[in-house]
């Protein structure tokens, strides 16, 4: 969609426990000369979302905010949609508002991603309240918790609202772009029908992020979408070192979470040879979400090097810079670099080389 490069990173903290430890992270990325950062709305794993993120934006002045990811099952689209407005206002326009099926979050409720039909449905309903207009009250009503009861019944009301609005959105408000982060082929559909933003959560597979952007280029033309419009994202695992098996080590844990979607119905996706399916497969049958994300995880340490290679940039910074450019030259203009947060010594040396030798390579180009 632009000319110039968006460098995206992770904001999350070793401290999970902590909501300062991730403002004072967001400090540090702008410091450093990141030009976004997400944090992932799983309240089982991380500190409430909106509030953290709108703490970070008041001690920013320059670093986009996002979600990554939200989703319309713990959140009603009405719900996230004044999240996100209201922190777009308190940040001055610098949010992006990401979102996919959901994940962890769902699955420490119990339950899995919400179905393609509720959310592309849960897209519509975010388009039009953000909008500031009004979503049929029966569909509204589609997104509410299971347990919840529809329609008014005995409910003391004589006169039902015309439809469901946020009422208190201005004109005047700024909208933040709609994110997608997808991975298998119907989602990136959706996203190329609703999208403004659409992020490959791939890792670093040239032949798959080919595949994906095709897919989406074809969508966008049969919606009467100009793919020059939408700006296309890759959600890559990022842990340089000099020493591989260190980088390995570091990555492992993250790198078995997005390798995960590749193969989340149990079905791998996209192109992929032999050896890969068979390695996605075994990680689809081991994974234990009590460690999901997790180093030294029994899934972390049950993928084969093939794999952690194949997904995520690992090795020398040198090796990382090549591969991200020719990740670029697709058509790539938002690198969402998920980057260490251990402060191990090890773990800062990672984090330092991407910062200092990857990011400065890759704005040169």
């Amino acid at each position: 969609m632009g000319s110039s490069l968006e460098l995206w990173t992770n904001l999350t903290a070793l401290d999970r426990g902590d909501p300062v430890a991730f403002v004072d992270r967001a400090k540090m990325l702008e410091v450093d000369g990141w030009d976004g950062a997400t944090m992932p709305d799983s309240p089982f794993i991380n500190p409430e979302v909106f509030a953290t993120l709108a703490a970070c934006s008041q001690v920013t002045s320059r670093l986009r905010l996002g979600t990554g990811v939200t989703n319309p099952a713990t959140r009603h689209p009405a719900v996230v949609c004044a999240g996100m407005i209201t922190l777009d206002a308190l940040s001055n326009g610098r949010t992006v508002f990401g979102i996919g099926r959901g994940d962890s979050p769902l699955a420490a409720m119990g339950g899995s991603p919400v179905s393609l039909k509720a959310f592309e449905q849960a897209l519509d309903m975010i388009r039009v309240y953000m909008r500031g207009e009004a979503v049929p009250l029966e569909v509204a009503a589609t997104a509410l918790a299971r347990n919840s009861e529809t329609g008014y019944g005995s409910f003391a009301i004589d006169h039902a609202p015309d439809g469901s609005v946020l009422k208190w959105v201005k004109p005047s408000h700024s909208r933040p772009p709609l994110e997608v982060f997808c991975t298998g082929p119907k989602v990136i559909g959706i996203a190329a029908r609703h999208a403004d933003y659409i992020t490959f959560a791939l890792g670093a597979d040239l032949d798959r992020l080919t595949w994906a952007i095709g897919v989406a280029k074809e969508e966008l033309e049969r919606a009467g979408r100009d793919p020059a419009s939408i700006s296309f994202g890759a959600h890559i695992p990022t842990f340089p070192h000099p020493d591989v098996t260190v980088s390995r080590a570091l990555g492992e844990g993250y790198i078995a979470a997005q390798a995960r979607f590749a193969v989340m119905n149990k079905k791998p996706v996209g192109p992929m040879s032999d050896k890969q399916k068979a390695s996605l497969e075994r990680l689809a049958n081991t994974y234990d979400m009590q460690n999901h994300g997790m180093t030294g995880s029994a899934q972390a340490k049950g993928m084969d090097t093939e794999l952690v290679d194949n997904f995520g940039i690992v090795g020398p910074p040198e090796n990382g810079i090549e591969r991200l450019q020719q990740i670029m030259a697709l058509g790539i203009d938002r690198l969402q670099l998920i980057t260490s947060e251990m402060q191990s010594k090890q773990g800062l040396e990672s984090y330092r080389a991407t910062v200092e030798t990857i990011l400065p390579a890759l704005r040169a180009m």
